[in-house]
This record gives structure tokens, C-alpha cells and sequence, in this order.
């Protein structure tokens, strides 16, 4: 699998039409894979387990498919990494059609998986990183499968784990789209990831990375009671961020905000903060704009 992903022009594993060894190891495999031959698996597995492989008992001492599966998936550690570590590196290169293969077990584009059962990926592993990874790339078709995966026993990818590093990750990287897509999940109890959680930190991210329809998507966002974001929250640290960053367009669009009641951003707050920053990281267009701007009754940058 590792190879497969490297080179990325293998149209196919376990092909249909192979023939002789081939046939009948993948023969085997489905045997298994559907708990119809239990002898198929290997001798050592049925070893390290405590049992002889021709124990007639076996499936009734170890119980339901589940239970075999939990085993097994804990004493045959080596396929399922690497299989696990191939599922992560599909999704960092943003090879979807790999990503899918793995994670169904079924053909997806040219790419056609057949895994052992007990191999099967878990895109909910290390803390969800599979989607962490997807957000990083601001890949939308992979956030898309993942988001709709939903495994044997109900379980779903969280986006929320660590923070909320999979919105983190997707402003990181620009895509609109991703960001988008993260902020309509909606978990199985009415999770959602919150623009204004951990002191706005999502927005903060948003102002110093300067994709500008990013930071209007996050502030554009109400609460569950119709509630909206006042962008002049911690004394207008978003305007400073931007400042500092020299988001030239994401500062003109927070000069221009207006409240509800006319409600504006003031860039003389903290002593004048903004135009200090933009002057020590040498963002000329910056200055140049904070120096323009009039506030009420004439005011202006200092």
C-alpha cells in the first residue's frame, strides 16, 4: 500500500483477473474477510491468541465477528499501521481516490483495495488526525468522505478535537471552501465548531493569515440564539493582528465595518497599537492607511 501511494499509477490491487497463487490467496482473503473460513487465518495468529488453529471452539471461545475483530486488530498490530500510515499519507499528498479505497475497502477511481478486515482504516484514530490532515490541505472532497464516514458501531469524525485544530487548520490553508464546509457540520448531538471559542481564536488566525472572505465568513457566523460578533472584541486585537500582519485588505474592510447603531472599529485603541505595529514590521501601505483614516469628529491616528 505504501508503494501504491509513493507512485500513484497502479490502477489496482488484487486485481480480478489474476490467476493461479494469486486467485486463490484473494480467494482466501474474501473467505476469511467474511468469517466463513476461520483455518485460512495464519497459524500464529490463532498462537498468540492462546488457541491452536485447528481448534474446532475457536470461534465460539472468542464470540461475535466484533470481539474477533477487537482481537485480532490488537495482536496483528504491523498490516493495520501500515495501512493506517498509508490512509495519512493518501490524505497529505490529497490523493483522493487512494483515501477512499482505503477507507471503504472498495475501488475508488483506478485505485482498488482489498484489505483484510482486521486491517480496516479508522479515520477517527490519533485523535481524528485523518480529518486534521484533510483541513491542513484544504482538501474539500476528502473533508466531504470523511465527515460522512460513519463506522460499524455509529462513530463519526470529530472536528472539534484538540481545540478545534481542524478549523485551525483549514484558515491555515487558505480554502475558503474547507473553512465553509467545517462550520455547517453539525455532530450526531448538535456539535459544532464555534468561531468564538478560546477568546476568537479562529478569527484571530483568520486576520493574521489575511484571506479576506475567510475572516468575513467567521464573523458573519451567529450563535444557536441569533447572537452576533462584535469584531472590536479585546479592544480590536483583530485590527492590530492585521496591522501587524500588513493585511492591507483585511484592514480596509474592518475600517469600514459598521455596527447595528453605527458601531466602528477605532484604530487609536491602545495607544494607538495598530499604526505601531505596522511602522516596526515595515508595512508601508499600512501606515499610509491607518494615516488616512477620520474617525468621529475628525479623529485620527496619532
Amino acid at each position: 500500500l505504501s508503494e501504491l501511494q509513493s507512485i500513484g499509477k497502479r490502477d489496482r490491487v488484487d486485481d480480478d483477473d489474476d490467476d493461479g497463487d494469486e486467485d486463490d490467496n484473494k480467494r482466501s482473503r474474501t473467505e476469511v474477510a467474511a468469517g466463513r473460513n476461520w483455518d485460512l487465518l495464519p497459524a500464529d495468529v490463532w498462537k498468540r491468541i492462546g488457541m491452536k488453529s485447528d481448534d474446532d471452539k475457536r470461534v465460539k471461545q472468542l464470540g461475535t465477528l466484533r470481539r474477533v475483530n477487537k482481537r485480532l486488530s490488537n495482536i496483528i498490530p504491523d498490516n493495520y499501521v501500515k495501512t493506517q500510515e498509508a490512509f495519512i499519507q493518501a490524505i497529505k499528498d490529497g490523493n483522493t481516490d487512494l483515501a477512499e479505497a482505503l477507507l471503504y475497502g472498495k475501488k475508488s477511481g483506478k485505485v482498488r483495495i482489498r484489505q483484510p478486515w482486521w486491517t480496516k482504516v479508522d479515520p477517527t484514530a490519533d485523535d481524528n488526525r485523518a480529518i486534521r490532515e484533510a483541513a491542513t490541505i484544504g482538501n474539500i472532497k476528502i473533508i466531504d468522505m470523511l465527515l460522512a464516514w460513519k463506522g460499524d458501531d455509529g462513530t463519526t469524525v470529530d472536528p472539534t478535537v484538540r481545540d478545534d485544530e481542524s478549523l485551525m487548520n483549514a484558515i491555515g490553508s487558505g480554502n475558503p471552501a474547507a473553512v465553509q464546509r467545517l462550520l455547517e457540520w453539525r455532530g450526531a448531538e448538535g456539535q459544532r465548531l464555534d468561531s468564538t471559542y478560546n477568546r476568537y481564536k479562529s478569527i484571530k488566525e483568520a486576520a493574521k493569515i489575511g484571506t479576506l472572505e475567510i475572516l468575513q465568513m467567521l464573523l458573519a457566523l451567529k450563535g444557536d440564539n441569533g447572537e452576533t460578533i462584535d469584531p472590536r472584541f479585546e479592544n480590536n486585537t483583530i485590527l492590530h493582528i492585521a496591522a501587524a500582519a500588513g493585511n492591507t485588505a483585511t484592514l480596509k474592510m474592518l475600517l469600514e465595518w459598521r455596527g447595528e447603531n453605527g458601531e466602528r472599529m477605532n484604530p487609536r485603541s491602545d495607544d494607538n497599537l495598530a499604526i505601531r505595529f505596522a511602522a516596526k514590521y515595515g508595512h508601508t501601505d499600512v501606515v499610509n492607511m491607518l494615516l488616512d483614516w477620520r474617525g468621529p469628529k475628525n479623529s485620527f491616528v496619532d
